[in-house]
Parts: structure tokens; C-alpha cells; sequence
């Protein structure tokens, strides 16, 4: 299986200028989440050559680490098939926030930009 890992902030997204602590960042709502120019179109490229779409797997917690205090991740599993972890957490071993992975999709999104978030 041939997969490719993109690193999100600055190469498929925009970084964003936040005014009250006054820091070029990651987008802290969905809202100020705006794709790179030919990001769109150099996926739908890479899934053409054969490369995979990077989704929940056991592996991948070898690799992730907490977006708020950077440290181990956790893995409970709900739901899983012999390709992926469908449902479950991540959860960090040391500042204890959890993660859900819904969908095979981990949401690894901080806490406190969780609140309110709705995506359209």
C-alpha cells in the first residue's frame, strides 16, 4: 500500500493571524480553514496514482501526538474492521483529553475550539 502524509498548517492550509495573542498559527475555527491554491486538485492527483486516503489505524498512534501538551497518545477501540479503527478515542496519556475518532476519522481538534464548532 503506497499512502502519502501532508502536513496540514502551511502546506495544505493557510496559516492564520490571530489578533489577541498576536501569532501566525493553525485556523482555530473552520471557518478560517481555507485550502492552499492546486491543494485540491494535487490530492484527487495523488489518489489517481494509487496512493491511499490516510484514515485510523492502530499504526498511526505510533505517529500522533497531542495537539495540546504534545504528549503520547491512547487508543480505545469501539468499532474496528480488518482495515481501520471505525469508532473509538485517542486519548493523551498525559494532559488526559480525549479525541474521538468517528467514521474513521480522528478529530484532533484542541477542547477548547471544539465548543460551538459546527461544520458546514
Amino acid at each position: 500500500m503506497k499512502a502519502i502524509f501532508l502536513d496540514r498548517d502551511g502546506v495544505v492550509n493557510e496559516l492564520v493571524y490571530h489578533e489577541e495573542p498576536g501569532i501566525i498559527d493553525s485556523p482555530f475555527t473552520v471557518a478560517q480553514f481555507k485550502l492552499l491554491p492546486g491543494v485540491a486538485e494535487a490530492i484527487k492527483q495523488f489518489r489517481d496514482m494509487g496512493y491511499t486516503e490516510v484514515i485510523m489505524k492502530r499504526e498511526l498512534v505510533d505517529i500522533l501526538a497531542c495537539p495540546v501538551c504534545k504528549g503520547d497518545l491512547g487508543l480505545n477501540v469501539e468499532d474496528e474492521n480488518e482495515r481501520e479503527i471505525v469508532s473509538g478515542s485517542l486519548h493523551c496519556l498525559e494532559c488526559k483529553v480525549n479525541y474521538p475518532v468517528v467514521d474513521t476519522i480522528p478529530n484532533l481538534l484542541p477542547p477548547k475550539l471544539k465548543d460551538g464548532l459546527r461544520w458546514e
